[in-house]
């Protein structure tokens, strides 16, 4: 997150890439904690907005760390 903002990404342009990465960890990679599996199945639950609106979560979430 700090990378991207470093270089002028802004808050919308982080979802997106955020979103991006959920839908190839969604569909490759295997949940190593009870968090992980929750997110996992959030994803796969939502439509298209919804993880789009999740991703934009996870990125105020990470932002305000």
């Amino acid at each position: 997150m700090d990378l991207g903002k470093k270089i002028g990404l802004s808050d919308a342009q982080l979802a997106t890439t955020a979103k991006k990465f959920g839908d190839y960890l969604a569909d490759h990679a295997e949940p190593k904690n009870r968090e992980e599996k929750l997110l996992q199945e959030l994803w796969k639950a939502g439509n298209e907005e919804e993880r789009h609106k999740l991703a934009h979560l996870l990125v105020k979430l990470v932002d305000a760390e």
